[in-house]
């Protein structure tokens, strides 16, 4: 029985450990399928490219505006 006391207790925190492991990795998967949809949405991916890259679709002007010194 003193034995296994030890095992035990390290078994009791390694589940522990993975318990916090798991959910955050529960937590990061939310995050990124919320990204996923964001993507799949045609309007977010618009302003997207046009925010990050300058692209823009046609018939559309492009407008750069300097910030105030």
């Amino acid at each position: 029985m003193s034995i296994e006391m030890p095992q035990l207790s390290t078994l009791r925190h390694q589940q522990q450990s993975l318990q916090s492991q798991l959910s955050s990795l529960k937590a990061k998967q939310s995050e990124l399928k919320a990204k996923v949809s964001e993507f799949n949405n045609k309007q977010f991916l618009a302003e997207y490219a046009a925010r990050h890259f300058g692209l823009i679709a046609p018939g559309q002007q492009l407008f750069i505006v300097a910030p105030k010194h």
